[in-house]
C-alpha cells in the first residue's frame, strides 16, 4: 500500500494520479480505529522512496489522541521515524480545556525525548478550531496563545500548533489568524535575544564584540565516517570562549548548513538540538563561565567527504536580553 501511495500522490509515477501533478509533501497518520498493525513497515516502505527520492524533501506526521500512550498508534511512534507528531489535546480529558493540571504535555515531551525513534521530533499542540470541531477541548484564541506560549518556553520539543480544521479556524472569527500571528511572533513570552555583532566564527577563531562582552568563536573540523551510498555522518565542534565574564544563562547557537545537505540526524553531545530550516539550533540553559566545546555529529544525503564545514560567517551565537 506504501508503494500506491507514493506512485498516487508522491513522487512516484502511477498512471492514476488523484492530484494530477501535484505532489505532496508527506503523509499524516491519523489512526482512530480498526488494527494497530502494519504501520511501522508501511512507514519504513514510504521512508525507502523518500530516501530514493532527491527531488524535495517528505514528512511523516502521526496525530495521536493525548492520553498516554495513543491506544491505535503507540507501538508504530515507538518504532517508526516520525518528523512531527500532531497530538490531539481535544475529545479527551488531558485535553485544552484540562490545562494546566490534567493538560499531559510533559508526557508527550518525555516520550518524544526518550522513546521516540527520532529524538528531535517536534510535537505540536492540536486545537479545535472552532467551539463545532470537536466534542470537548475548545478554547479561544487568547487561551491557546497563552498556553502555547508557557509550553514553548518550557519544552524544546515544542513545534507550534495543529487545528481540526483549517476551514473553521480560518472563518470569521479570526481565531486561526490570531494563533498563527501570536507563534510568528514567538508569543508574549518569548525569550529576547541579542546577536553578538561581528564576524562570528572562523576555522581559525575570531573575537566577536557585543558592547563590553568579547567572546571568541572556533570552528574545528571533524572526521568524515562513511555509512552508506546515500547516508553518511560529519563530525565537528565550536568552541565559546568568553574572554571577561561569563556569557548568562539561555544561549542558543545557530549553525546553518549548505543548502544541499539534507539532515536525518543530528546530535550535540549533552545539549538540547533541533533542525530547523537547515540550521542546527543548540539550546542550552546552563552559563558559560569560561570555554566551552559542543561536538556535533549530523547524518543525512549528501552529507561526507564532499559536505565541508558549515559557512563560518553566518554562525550566530545569541545570549539572552
Amino acid at each position: 500500500y506504501a508503494d500506491t501511495v507514493w506512485d498516487m500522490f508522491l513522487g512516484g509515477s502511477g498512471s492514476q494520479r488523484p492530484f494530477d501533478d501535484a505532489v505532496l509533501d508527506g503523509v499524516d497518520l491519523d489512526i482512530e480505529g480498526g488494527s494497530t498493525a502494519g504501520y511501522a513497515a508501511y512507514v519504513a516502505q514510504l521512508r525507502s522512496h523518500f530516501e530514493a527520492s532527491s527531488d524535495k524533501k517528505y514528512y511523516i506526521t502521526g496525530a495521536p489522541q493525548c492520553p498516554f500512550p495513543d491506544a491505535m498508534l503507540g507501538s508504530t511512534l515507538n518504532s517508526a521515524w516520525f518528523d512531527m507528531v500532531f497530538v490531539q489535546f481535544y475529545n479527551n480529558f488531558c485535553g485544552l480545556d484540562a490545562y494546566p493540571q490534567g493538560f499531559n504535555y510533559g508526557q508527550w515531551d518525555t516520550w518524544a525525548k526518550s522513546q521516540s525513534a527520532n529524538k528531535n521530533v517536534k510535537l505540536y499542540i492540536g486545537a479545535p478550531g472552532s467551539q463545532s470541531a470537536a466534542g470537548r477541548g475548545y478554547v479561544d484564541a487568547s487561551t491557546i496563545n497563552s498556553i502555547a506560549s508557557d509550553i514553548r518556553s518550557k519544552y524544546t520539543s515544542f513545534g507550534g500548533v495543529m487545528t481540526w480544521d483549517a476551514s473553521q479556524a480560518f472563518d470569521a472569527s479570526s481565531w486561526g489568524q490570531s494563533v498563527s500571528s501570536a507563534l510568528k511572533s514567538g508569543g508574549s513570552k518569548k525569550r529576547a535575544f541579542e546577536p553578538l555583532q561581528g564576524r562570528f566564527i572562523s576555522t581559525r577563531g575570531a573575537n566577536v564584540t557585543a558592547g563590553t562582552m568579547h567572546v571568541k568563536l572556533e570552528l574545528v573540523e571533524g572526521s568524515d565516517v562513511y555509512i552508506s551510498d546515500t547516508e553518511n555522518t560529519f563530525g565537528f565542534h565550536v568552541r565559546i570562549q568568553s574572554a571577561d565574564r561569563p556569557i548568562r544563562q539561555g544561549w542558543e547557537l545557530h549553525i546553518p548548513l549548505p543548502v544541499d545537505v539534507s539532515v536525518a540526524q543530528a546530535s550535540a553531545q549533552a545539549h538540547n538540538i533541533r533542525v530547523h530550516d537547515n540550521t542546527l539550533v543548540v539550546v542550552d540553559g546552563s552559563s558559560i563561565n569560561e570555554n566551552m566545546a559542543v561536538a556535533f555529529r549530523v547524518a543525512g544525503q549528501h552529507i561526507g567527504n564532499e559536505f565541508g564545514l558549515p559557512d563560518p560567517a553566518k554562525i550566530m551565537l545569541y545570549t539572552t536580553a
